[in-house]
């Protein structure tokens, strides 16, 4: 009884997920995509929302790997709590057999928001993880949408 007593409190609980709060592109945020993708970066990103992170960043190397992969690197901020700001992507593709694809964009900072550590795009409607950010030409060819 003592052990389970011990185990059970020795267990780190998930804190609950805070609800998404809207987040709009401006100010740090708006610098931040100019600085690294200027003219480049032609895509029109939707107000969209801030997720703080409510279990720290662990250090599995499949995530990490995941994530490397899609240009962010996570090592540095294993066991931090991180924060995700999201944003749906107006541009969309249309493949050849009709499907419409829709994207999005998503940056990542730390859990106080005053250093941004990188940034992906993801396919909706695909899991998991996502891909480099890149030109919505770029983007387009890739996967063969119009």
């Amino acid at each position: 009884m003592i052990f389970l007593a011990i185990l059970s409190g020795g267990c780190a609980e998930e804190e609950p997920e805070a609800a998404p709060e809207p987040v709009k592109v401006e100010g740090e945020l708006a610098a931040y995509l100019d600085e690294k993708y200027g003219a480049a970066f032609d895509w029109t990103l939707v107000n969209g929302e801030v997720h703080h992170g409510n279990q720290p960043m662990n250090a599995i190397d499949d995530v990490h790997e995941m994530y490397r992969h899609m240009g962010v690197n996570l090592e540095p901020y294993a066991g931090e709590y991180l924060t995700y700001y999201h944003f749906d992507i107006e541009e969309s593709c249309t493949e050849p057999d009709g499907d419409e694809q829709r994207f999005s964009f998503t940056v990542v900072l730390t859990e106080d928001e005053e250093k941004i550590i990188g940034d992906h795009m993801v396919l909706n409607g695909y899991e998991p993880g996502g891909i480099a950010t890149v030109s919505s030409d770029v983007l387009f060819e890739q996967i063969g949408c119009e």
